[in-house]
């Protein structure tokens, strides 16, 4: 394995760049929802009462009754403070530009504990290497390498 072949193992989505990037999208759809602060809400709906048997009136009179009642209706509700529908989307996006630049840390560091293992794992080679070249010197014989690795 080469160094290049490594880097491209390591891009494979590793959980902490899966993280970071779900944290990415978590904070897009936070920053949706503060640009629309300002958009009313509709509200709609349909009530229905009904009433079968005694019912006591104000006076304390006990009187038998059957009523029925059915509602409907929508309408706009505006409620939002000024500051929120101006400053909640300025915040927002910075959050979500700070998880951005986080995501792309979790790569690069990603990257980085790749690289430092593979460049560790091959000063080991040539630290075994050597050891062996010595110790073949010091028995008389000839140190060969092969293709597979040391011999």
């Amino acid at each position: 394995i080469n160094l290049a072949t490594a880097l491209q193992l390591a891009n494979a989505r590793p959980i902490d760049v899966q993280i970071a990037g779900q944290q990415v999208a978590a904070a897009a759809a936070a920053y949706d929802r503060a640009r629309l602060l300002w958009v009313p809400n509709i509200a709609v709906g349909v009530d229905y009462f009904a009433h079968t048997g005694p019912q006591q009136n104000f006076a304390g009179e006990i009187l038998k009754s059957n009523r029925n009642t059915l509602m409907a209706g929508f309408g706009p509700n505006v409620v939002f403070a000024f500051t929120d529908a101006v400053y909640a989307p300025l915040a927002a996006r910075q959050e979500l530009r700070v998880r951005q630049a986080g995501q792309l840390t979790a790569a690069n560091d990603s990257a980085l504990a790749t690289a430092e293992a593979y460049f560790t794992v091959q000063q080991a080679r040539g630290d075994l290497s050597g050891a062996l070249a010595a110790e073949a010197k010091a028995a008389g014989r000839d140190y060969v390498v092969t293709e597979d690795g040391l011999d």
